[in-house]
């Protein structure tokens, strides 16, 4: 006769924190988004980041994470990662989660990022002209945090309201 033991363990439950420098920053700023990952001590985990539930590129020099902790010590099992963005733009505005996996349960933090840039160039979709007036039509592509309140006419630098 065969006798199957198995042993179960209990483990903690994965936690993850994340604190932003600033949840609003201007465009050039140098934004540091932090993410503490408690892990049981009997697990590993991936540690990811996303942005508005797409995984972060890092192929963009900008844009870096590293390790948290003492990276001198080899002792240091810590997960804890610090994301990194230089030169901020307004297309780095979004939601930034950090996720822990560890295979037995799953942990997210996240935060909002508000990047106050330039707005992106708007299309033109018309333009009318009169005698003393003329009316242009346009679409944004994105305001970027600051709307579009003017036009300015690159040939002799005019703004109009």
């Amino acid at each position: 006769m065969l006798t199957l033991l198995s042993e179960c363990c209990l483990t903690e439950s994965t936690e993850v924190s994340v604190e932003l420098s600033s949840d609003v920053v201007k465009a050039g700023d140098t934004v540091t988004i932090k993410c503490d990952v408690t892990v049981d001590a009997m697990l590993s985990a991936d540690v990811t980041w996303v942005k508005d539930d797409s995984p972060l590129d890092f192929s963009n020099e900008r844009i870096s994470s590293e390790k948290g902790g003492s990276d001198k010590d080899p002792e240091d099992d810590s997960y804890d990662r610090i994301l990194t963005i230089t030169k901020a733009e307004g297309r780095d505005s979004g939601i930034y989660s950090c996720v822990s996996n560890t295979g037995e349960d799953e942990a997210e933090g996240f935060v909002i990022l508000t990047v106050e840039d330039v707005p992106e160039t708007p299309v033109i979709q018309e333009v009318e002209c009169a005698a003393s007036e003329a009316y242009v039509h346009w679409v944004s592509k994105g305001e970027n945090s600051s709307p579009v309140t003017s036009l300015q006419n690159s040939e002799n630098k005019q703004t109009f309201i």
